[in-house]
């Protein structure tokens, strides 16, 4: 499980996988991912929720919300 810590002005939600994209943090940057977030994701501004990512990744993850322009860093996470 990741946490999500919201510390933005506003709630945040994915209701749709493609509005996010998952990537793994290498040696050599950022690469596509099979991994899938568990959905749906809500997270109430100044709140932390937990969420699900499978297959589980040993290797740092990184999700782009394409339709907001957020990245967001897995584990400890917070959103940005």
């Amino acid at each position: 499980m990741y946490f999500l810590e919201n510390r933005t002005g506003r709630d945040f939600s994915v209701t749709h996988a493609g509005q996010v994209q998952v990537l793994v943090r290498t040696k050599h940057g950022l690469v596509p991912s099979d991994a899938k977030p568990g959905l749906p994701i809500f997270v109430p501004q100044g709140e932390t929720v937990g969420i699900e990512i499978t297959p589980e990744q040993a290797l740092g993850l990184v999700l782009f919300d394409q339709a907001r322009r957020l990245r967001i860093e897995l584990p400890g996470a917070r959103l940005k």
